[in-house]
């Protein structure tokens, strides 16, 4: 069976670039998808949530009480969120403005509204982020090169034996 180092080096510079490859694409979705906000960002969610709940329980107009903004309009003010902070987000909110759920899909956050709005925000700094997103992708990078290579290997090594076999098998027949 031939199996030469050109053919290994090929091979491992190819998983080399995959994986250098997997390695970007995964360092932007994993930095991109945080599992906790920054200060700046729960600061500025903070600060849009005042600004819409500014003139609530003023009259507004004569014999009108405001009573906040839509419930869609307040869950935009959430989107920059994580999951996490998001749910405590719409808990503080309910705890404090609402007396009664403002959307149906979100009983589960109503139910449990005075718990999570006791929460602390989930805080994560941006170098802690960059941190983690880069070792992730170090991590799906190398098991990625690693695992083309060992593929790319396997196949080659069945390839030279399957044509072995059919090169004994066709001296056989010929005598």
């Amino acid at each position: 069976m031939k199996f030469n180092a050109v053919n290994l080096s090929k091979k491992s510079t190819f998983a080399v670039g995959f994986g250098v490859v997997v390695f970007a694409i995964s360092s932007y979705v994993s930095y991109s998808s945080p599992i906790a906000n920054t200060r700046e960002e729960i600061s500025k969610v903070e600060a849009e949530l005042s600004e819409a709940f500014a003139d609530y329980g003023k009259e507004v107009v004569p014999g009108f009480i405001f009573l906040g903004p839509l419930w869609k309009d307040v869950e935009k003010i959430f989107q920059p969120l994580t999951q996490e902070n998001r749910r405590i987000a719409k808990a503080k909110v309910m705890v404090r403005y609402y007396d009664r759920t403002p959307d149906p899909y979100d009983m589960e956050i109503w139910q449990d509204r005075a718990k999570l709005s006791k929460m602390d925000w989930r805080v994560e700094g941006k170098g802690t982020r960059l941190l983690r997103s880069m070792g992730i992708s170090a991590l799906i990078g190398s098991f990625s090169s690693i695992l083309l290579l060992g593929l790319a290997s396997a196949v080659s090594w069945a390839w030279y034996f399957l044509l072995d076999r059919i090169r004994e098998l066709s001296k056989a027949i010929r005598g």
